[in-house]
């Protein structure tokens, strides 16, 4: 559906979710939006070998590997469940408001954390050369990609959206160091 006009695809897919409802169907693409809306079942390949598969949903708001995550618009972290959040293997802390979670999961356990890149604010770092500031990851800017009226902000750690106005006013550029802080409330936890 690359190549359809805009106004034509989503009638496409209306149509084709009519016609495969209740049928077998291999369907191959990159477009989560056609995974979400036309699949039950999701398997993701990642150079030619299954790397997740599983109900569409569970596979891409739980993704557990850093390939589903991008598949799906997420940014991903690993580490180990602490009180607040979750530890990443460099020490760093990130926190997650764990209020909603059904299961509580144990302090130790390795988890996995799925936000938005939407979902991260960007901040000066406080040019001390130090840790970042508590719930912080301190990194430094790789690539700034234009997405319309927003900058993806690219480090080797995570990913954050910022908009376009913000980033002209703070000057920042790639090679730059900055704090990126996950907004607690958008990041879902979960066991690894």
């Amino acid at each position: 559906m690359a190549a359809l006009d805009a106004t034509v695809a989503p009638h496409l897919r209306r149509m084709l979710r009519e016609q495969l409802r209740g049928r077998t169907t291999v369907l191959v693409t990159h477009e989560v939006l056609d995974a979400y809306t036309l699949a039950d079942r999701v398997i993701v390949l990642d150079a030619g070998r299954i790397v997740e598969q599983g109900p569409t949903a569970e596979v891409l708001e739980r993704p557990r590997t850093a390939f589903t995550a991008d598949l799906a618009g997420l940014e991903l972290l690993t580490g180990v469940r602490t009180a607040r959040g979750l530890r990443l293997p460099d020490g760093a802390e990130v926190e997650v408001d764990s209020s909603a979670e059904a299961d509580p999961i144990p302090v130790g356990v390795a988890v996995a954390c799925a936000f938005r890149p939407s979902r991260v604010e960007v901040r000066e770092a406080d040019g001390s050369g130090g840790p970042s500031a508590s719930g912080a990851l301190r990194a430094t800017i790789t690539d700034l990609e234009p997405r319309g009226d927003v900058v993806r902000v690219r480090s080797a750690v995570i990913t954050a959206d910022v908009a376009v106005q913000q980033l002209a006013a703070a000057g920042w550029s790639t090679g730059d160091v900055v704090d990126f802080v996950v907004d607690p409330r958008a990041a879902v936890l979960y066991p690894r």
